[in-house]
């Protein structure tokens, strides 16, 4: 699969936000906020572009590992408390 030039500008973005002065290196207690502006921008992208017409390869795919993306909506307030109590509720994990 190619890399298209909107995925490219968008990691660039997120990446300047962390690494400012371009030497390549992000302080890696800001690793999880990286990824987390990673799949929020995926996200958002999916949003606008109505995921049932998106195609499934769009920008990093981590919008398409479910935890991710519900980590990542629920820290940056994307999720409505009642989003959240069903996403809780149905989760395998809490299940046991």
């Amino acid at each position: 699969m190619r890399i298209n030039d909107d995925t490219i500008k968008t990691f660039k973005d997120i990446w300047m936000k962390y690494d400012p002065r371009a030497r390549g290196l992000i302080r890696h207690d800001n690793l999880r906020d990286f990824v987390l502006d990673l799949i929020e921008a995926e996200l958002k992208l999916a949003k606008a572009n109505n995921e049932s017409t998106f195609e499934d390869n769009i920008l990093f795919n981590l919008r398409l590992n479910g935890n991710l993306a519900y980590y990542a909506e629920y820290k940056r307030g994307m999720l409505d408390d009642r989003e959240l109590s069903t996403l809780i509720y149905s989760s395998s994990m809490l299940s046991r």
